[in-house]
């Protein structure tokens, strides 16, 4: 009984804490996918920022790390997420994903994860997360200013049939990349400048004119508008593929909250 009290005041006391800190972030969640519906035609952004996806072709829901994924066949499957002003326009910016490729592209064409891009010129383009078109079939993350393309690509190619934990962060300066948890590459970006504020859809396992289609699973994504650390991207890697573990709480971080008894609180 002693012990089950402690435990207890533990959990408090690490929420209390943390909460602390979600307060402290200058910034906010953009938009959560957790992709945990299971069945149907949308996708719902859990952070109450009310940006949803709708879901064609007959995507399949199957298992993911946490819950139920999203898997994309590679020939038409595709989500789209009404545009808002909230989804660009950056100072800094961060995107998270549990990803799983199934299939390099073989069409010599890049590979969509999730973009804000537009059909015509680059001023209707903000960010965006692909696979390079030739091998090593590295990851590229792009944010768009109105003085150019800030580009990031990975050092080594991202790996088949296996789920991979993927953080991009720009604090308007440096962009940085973070494979399950350990930083990958940076870059310094060369543009400066907010990012473009444009308004078309976001766009999910493709490019918004029907090709770039991505052969491959996604699980949690997040955005930010703010830069995630290197900490913050450490404990939410930590969280999310080990939530059957105990683990001891890093009070410089935040949003999963680990608690005792192998027990998680989120807060969001």
């Amino acid at each position: 009984m002693q012990n089950i009290f402690y435990d207890l005041v533990k959990c408090i006391l690490i929420l209390f804490i943390s909460v602390s800190y979600l307060y402290a972030q200058d910034g906010e969640v953009i938009a959560h996918w957790d992709f945990n519906e299971g069945a149907g035609d949308s996708a719902y952004d859990i952070s109450g920022n009310n940006n949803h996806f709708k879901l064609y072709n007959g995507i399949k829901w199957v298992d993911g790390i946490n819950g139920k994924a999203l898997s994309f066949d590679g020939i038409d499957d595709k989500g789209l997420c009404e545009s808002k002003p909230s989804q660009s326009g950056f100072s800094a910016f961060s995107i998270e994903a549990v990803i799983m490729i199934d299939k390099y592209p073989e069409d010599g064409d890049y590979v969509v994860i999730l973009n804000k891009w537009g059909q015509g010129s680059v001023e209707d383009d903000a960010w965006g997360f692909c696979i390079n078109n030739t091998a090593p079939f590295n990851d590229q993350m792009s944010v768009i200013t109105p003085n150019g393309w800030n580009r990031i690509r990975g050092s080594k190619p991202l790996p088949l049939k296996e789920w991979i934990h993927y953080v991009f962060t720009w604090d308007g300066k440096t962009m940085y990349t973070y494979k399950n948890g350990v930083k990958a590459d940076s870059a310094t970006a060369p543009y400066s400048g907010c990012m473009r504020q444009v308004d078309v859809p976001i766009t999910l396992g493709a490019y918004e004119g029907n090709r770039q289609y991505l052969c491959g699973k996604i699980d949690e994504m997040l955005l930010y508008n703010y830069a995630l650390t290197a900490q913050n991207v450490k404990f939410r890697y930590t969280s999310l593929f080990n939530r059957n573990k105990h683990i001891i709480a890093d009070w410089n971080n935040m949003f999963i909250i680990p608690v005792c008894n192998n027990m998680f609180i989120t807060v969001k």
